[in-house]
């Protein structure tokens, strides 16, 4: 159908060089890097959660966010103990929203008893299912929302460094994430030296393309410099992780659930 409908871009996709698989744009086709368009975004349930904000539509900026009622659940976190703050995750009964449906409260109670000089949060961005797209709207149109998660995680664990690792093919995500963090670090929300917020780098790493990169330890090894390809389990991430530290990888849709704001 697609081949059918614009068969000049379905020519230039087939002689690509390097070939890419998947563009996150479904909604669309053929897709390109430089094809418009948005998918319609609807909420059927009697409540919208993680979608709340882009049903209506982007959120361009922190004041924005704000008006929102975004960092709610940030402060709410900042008043609480670390382990308190662990376990309101795990009575919400919150679980990876990746695939394997894992509960979040347990993995970042993993990490949190580990003991080590450093801990790191991991938020994967690569999202690569076959018509999968909402992890791309969601650091896209609601950056502030899945940085809100990461800080809540990093504060609950005790992480010094949050990195976020977003698929080359999101261009519009990977700009949208770094305007984002530039903006709270200079609010003081995040960095070195935040004073309201946590007190953690946040780092963007560009992937390059892999699809087995979305399984964690196989995104660890690239953020590494290595080969990336997944390890055997255990130790598993929040035991020996990344530069051999206790590691939580979350998905963006997960960390956009934020919990303590329900």
């Amino acid at each position: 159908m697609a081949r059918s409908l614009n068969p000049r871009a379905w020519e230039m996709a087939v002689r690509q060089e390097p070939p890419t698989y998947c563009l996150g744009k479904c909604y669309v086709g053929p897709s390109s890097t430089s094809t418009a368009g948005y998918p319609i975004i609807e909420v059927r349930s009697s409540r919208a959660v993680v979608l709340r904000h882009i049903v209506k539509g982007p959120v361009s900026s922190l004041g924005q966010y704000l008006e929102l009622g975004g960092m709610r659940g940030l402060e709410k976190a900042l008043k609480m103990r670390r382990w308190e703050v662990i376990e309101e995750v795990k009575r919400s009964q919150l679980r990876g929203r990746g695939g394997a449906y894992f509960p979040t409260g347990l993995k970042w109670e993993s990490a949190y008893r580990q003991r080590a000089p450093q801990k790191f949060v991991l938020v994967n961005g690569d999202e690569g299912d076959a018509g999968a797209y909402v992890d791309k709207f969601l650091m896209w149109w609601d950056p502030y929302l899945v940085i809100e998660g990461a800080l809540i995680a990093a504060y609950a664990v005790g992480a010094s460094k949050v990195y976020f690792y977003i698929r080359r093919e999101y261009p519009e995500a990977i700009n949208s994430v770094r305007r984002a963090v530039k903006e709270l670090y200079e609010a003081g929300y995040a960095g070195p030296g935040a004073s309201k917020g946590v007190p953690v780098e946040v780092e963007v790493h560009v992937g390059k393309g892999s699809y087995v990169v979305g399984e964690e330890t196989a995104m660890i090894n690239a953020i590494m410099g290595r080969r990336p390809e997944p390890m055997p389990r255990p130790p598993y991430p929040t035991e020996r992780g990344l530069f051999g530290m206790p590691t939580v990888v979350n998905n963006v849709e997960t960390l956009g659930q934020r919990a303590l704001d329900h």
